[in-house]
């Protein structure tokens, strides 16, 4: 036989053990009987589409985790506290200066850190319409997206857990 002829077998057949394989362990990614993190493992194994890393979340200061830490139980929710968990990844958008000028004397003189800034915006923040930074525009995240208003979710919260992903944006031009 000739060899080209031999050579051409070899790459069909190579071919044809490829697409077998990973149909084989598709199947047995769906396999219930088969421990989670091997599931897990053949999963990644057949080349679907993964999500993208999220290179905007960062890691939380240390001065911000012992503020979150400090809160005691009885101040805030718990939808609040997972919030403020969330945002405290992205304490690099909020900008102090820009958030005090938003408010009040009196309120503005109670926040003096990155922590009770994170807290007021989870806990009344958002809900009064009040930016975390010139980079995020609360109202017109809401009005944008009627959706997210209507499900009581933190705007901030969304855009980064789901809104990016989305396209959505933040604000206008």
């Amino acid at each position: 036989m000739d060899k080209s002829i031999q050579k051409n077998r070899f790459n069909i057949s190579i071919t044809h053990g490829r697409q077998l394989l990973r149909s084989t362990i598709g199947n047995l990614s769906r396999q219930a009987i088969i421990p989670s993190f091997i599931r897990n493992r053949l999963k990644r194994s057949t080349n679907k589409k993964q999500e993208p890393v999220d290179n905007r979340r960062k890691e939380i200061p240390p001065e911000l985790l012992i503020y979150l830490k400090g809160i005691g139980e009885d101040k805030i929710s718990k939808k609040e506290r997972r919030e403020m968990r969330e945002l405290a990844h992205y304490a690099y958008v909020f900008d102090q200066e820009f958030y005090r000028q938003q408010l009040c004397e009196n309120e503005s003189k109670k926040i003096n850190t990155l922590g009770s800034i994170i807290f007021h915006y989870c806990t009344s923040g958002w809900k009064a319409g009040i930016d975390p930074s010139p980079l995020f525009d609360t109202n017109n995240y809401l009005s944008k997206y009627p959706d997210i208003k209507e499900s009581g979710i933190n705007p901030m919260v969304h855009f980064f857990k789901f809104g990016i992903r989305e396209n959505r944006q933040s604000m206008d031009d």
